[in-house]
């Protein structure tokens, strides 16, 4: 994330904002500051996600993708029976799992 800041540049930032919005070495939950964070976090995770359910070999039709804080939401156009729909839905959330199991900051 961030590619427009060089890495100390990037380390510095996340250093002053871990400062800014933790507490005794936590994050605390329900803060205003947690979905801005999240965002900052899942960045790179929808932009993928984004990308391989737009290419051109996706084995979805129309996706829509919406996230809001941690409530992910994926709707499809046209498919051809339900099992072709509870096919897709396991391809997608392969897909994500891969993506947040291999996220690299």
């Amino acid at each position: 994330s961030f590619p427009h800041l060089s890495e100390t540049q990037r380390e510095a930032f996340f250093n002053v904002l871990t400062t800014l919005t933790t507490h005794n070495n936590a994050l605390p939950q329900g803060a205003p500051t947690s979905a801005r964070l999240l965002n900052i976090v899942m960045a790179k995770t929808d932009s993928e996600l984004l990308r391989w359910l737009h290419a051109e070999d996706s084995p979805v039709i129309n996706p829509i993708y919406t996230r809001y804080i941690d409530d992910a939401a994926f709707s499809f156009s046209r498919f051809a029976s339900f099992d072709q729909f509870a096919q897709q839905g396991k391809v997608v959330v392969n897909k994500i799992t891969a993506l947040v199991q291999n996220y690299d900051s």
